[in-house]
C-alpha cells in the first residue's frame, strides 16, 4: 500500500531533478565553482558546442601554449559572436562586391590574435577581484582600466544590481569593457557581459561572456568578437583577406 508519506517523498525527489536539469552554467551572473581538471585551453576544447569557432581563432592565432601554461585571466567569447561577427563582415563585403568570408582560415593569423588577445589577462582573477562598475555613474564607480594580453587599454569591473528598493544589493555582473579612444576613455566603451564567471582552471579563470540567440532577419547577439565589427572588417581588409 503506498501512504501519503512515500507520495510525498517522491514528488520531491522529482522535483529535485527537474530542479536539477532545468539550471543551466551559463545564465546571467551565474558562478561556477568546481575546479576545472585542465587548463584553460583545455576547459574550450571540451566544450565544443560552446566553443568551436574559437577554439579554432585561438589556433590560427597561435595562443594554444600560452592558455595551457600561462597564468590568465580569459573572458571566453562564444561561437555564436565569432559567428554573428563574421555574418555583419560579409555583409560589408557583399555591400562592396567583395568576396565572402567562408572559412576563418581566410583570415589572417596576426588578425585573430589581435582581436583574441583583447580577452586575455596576464593575471589571475575571480570576479571578487575586480572592483565595481556603474555604468550610469562611473565617476564614482569606474571599475578598473588593465592591459590586455597585447597591450590594449581595457576597462574590467563588476555591476551591482538593485534588489528589493536597495541599491547594490542584488545580482552581481562581471563586465569586460573595450575602450575604442583613450582621448575619452569613459564615454567610448563597447561593453560585454560575463555569463557564467569563476571558471577556474589549472593556470587561470575562465569567465565566459554572454551571447543571444538570433534569427534570420533580426541579429540579437549583445557582443561582438572583437567588440566592433566594422573594426574587424577593416582590419581584415588591411592585412588581405585569402581565396
Amino acid at each position: 500500500m503506498i501512504t501519503t508519506n512515500k507520495i510525498l517523498s517522491v514528488v520531491a525527489l522529482l522535483l529535485v531533478a527537474l530542479s536539477s536539469c532545468n539550471k543551466s552554467n551559463y545564465q546571467d551572473g551565474g558562478v561556477l565553482d568546481p575546479q576545472f581538471k585542465g587548463s584553460s585551453y583545455d576547459y574550450i576544447v571540451s566544450k565544443p558546442a560552446m566553443f568551436d569557432s574559437l577554439t579554432k581563432i585561438v589556433r590560427l592565432a597561435g595562443m594554444e601554449q600560452a592558455l595551457k601554461s600561462e597564468e590568465l585571466t580569459f573572458f571566453a567569447p562564444p561561437s555564436q559572436t565569432v559567428m554573428a561577427t563574421i555574418r555583419l563582415v560579409n555583409i560589408e563585403l557583399r555591400r562592396f562586391g567583395r568576396d565572402t568570408v567562408y572559412d576563418l582560415r581566410q583570415i589572417k593569423p596576426a588578425v585573430w590574435k589581435k582581436l583574441l588577445t583583447r580577452y586575455i589577462f596576464k593575471h589571475k582573477r575571480s570576479l571578487t577581484d575586480y572592483p565595481q562598475v556603474d555604468f550610469f555613474n562611473i565617476p564614482v564607480f569606474p571599475g578598473q582600466p588593465y592591459l590586455s594580453y597585447n597591450n590594449d587599454v581595457m576597462n574590467i569591473g563588476v555591476m551591482y544590481a538593485d534588489a528589493g528598493g536597495v541599491e547594490y544589493a542584488g545580482q552581481r555582473t562581471l563586465y569586460l569593457s573595450f575602450i575604442q579612444s583613450l582621448s575619452s576613455p569613459n564615454s567610448s566603451w563597447i561593453n560585454a557581459s560575463v555569463a557564467t564567471s569563476n571558471v577556474a582552471t589549472n593556470n587561470g579563470y575562465v569567465h565566459v561572456l554572454r551571447f543571444a540567440a538570433t534569427t534570420a532577419t533580426v541579429d540579437l547577439t549583445p557582443h561582438y568578437f572583437g567588440f566592433n565589427p566594422f573594426l574587424v572588417y577593416n582590419e581584415a581588409l588591411d592585412q588581405g583577406i585569402d581565396r
